[in-house]
């Protein structure tokens, strides 16, 4: 009777394991999350011994979740495989290239000192293509152009004397004169008489004429300075991201024939009989039990009367 009570209560024990197992209905549960096919681009395998290691490469975009990459365990040609660890390494490389950036200022002034004070010695640039760098002034590119030029006129004039003149005429004066490059006209004349030296001699006449005219000069109405900044600028071009899953794996263990005797755990007991059997024993079982007490119930009746 007890060891009918112990594969009674081995029965039970796998039915409901059995229950379990199947989980829920399919057609109640909400299905599972999709997860995205990731596959790698490269797979390396190693042995050491009984113990294999397998490595799995996979490339992903930077900012891309890596959740969906593979760690569950698997078998795979009689081992069975665990994760050990999953890597990252980013995959970035960097550009460099040499840079010239022209600048134009306005000034007032030609003058080189106070241009320089106005650059910059250097300047932070970033490119619209992503390079970014410090680079320095050369002092050696600088040029000064006028902006514009305006035009101006002014009197220019010339003093000339002329003494011992015999009369105060100027048809004894030149009409005109040359003063630094100019031709000058006759504008104005002073006369100034000197007596002769006795009663005898006439008087004798100077002359102070006055020669004018007009210059034109161009002036510039400001200038425009332009300079170059030299040196180099870097780029980082941020690549894929890569991912290794390293897996670590142990041969797997044949199943063993199972054990006879009811002494076997209800696990083994599945292994031997399988689930479906077992259940039919657990009918069969309550089945005898449920006879063996109702003759005990009519021996104790028959007993008592």
């Amino acid at each position: 009777m007890k060891r009918l009570l112990a594969l009674l209560a081995s029965a039970l024990i796998l039915s409901g394991a059995a229950f379990a197992a199947e989980g829920p209905d399919p057609e109640t549960s909400p299905p599972p999350e999709t997860v995205p096919d990731i596959y790698p681009v490269e797979v390396v395998e190693t042995q050491a011994g009984d113990y294999r290691r397998i490595e799995k490469v996979y490339l992903l975009e930077a900012g891309a979740d890596p959740a969906a990459i593979p760690t569950l365990d698997f078998q795979r040609e009689g081992y069975g495989y665990a994760l050990l660890d999953l890597l990252r390494e980013d995959q970035t490389e960097t550009e460099t290239r040499e840079h010239t950036e022209t600048v134009t200022i306005d000034s007032e002034t030609k003058d080189m000192s106070a241009i320089l004070e106005k650059l910059e010695a250097s300047m932070e640039l970033t490119t619209d293509d992503g390079f970014t760098g410090t680079l320095d002034l050369d002092p050696k590119s600088i040029t000064v152009e006028a902006a514009g030029y305006q035009s101006s006129t002014r009197t220019v004039s010339a003093i000339r004397t002329y003494p011992g003149l015999s009369d105060a005429d100027t048809a004894l004066l030149p009409k005109s004169t040359v003063e630094n490059g100019r031709t000058l006209e006759l504008a104005d004349v002073s006369w100034q008489t000197v007596p002769g030296g006795n009663d005898t001699l006439p008087p004798t006449y100077t002359a102070t004429a006055v020669y004018s005219g007009t210059a034109s000069s161009r002036s510039a109405t400001g200038y425009t300075v332009t300079a170059s900044y030299t040196g180099e600028l870097t780029c980082t071009v941020s690549g894929a991201v890569r991912y290794t899953a390293v897996f670590a794996g142990a041969p797997l263990e044949p199943l063993e024939e199972a054990a006879q005797d009811i002494s076997e755990t209800p696990a083994q007991l599945a292994v031997h009989y399988g689930l479906p059997a077992l259940a039919v024993a657990s009918a069969l079982v309550l089945a005898g039990l449920g006879l063996h007490h109702l003759i005990k119930w009519r021996n104790g009746r028959r007993y008592a009367a």
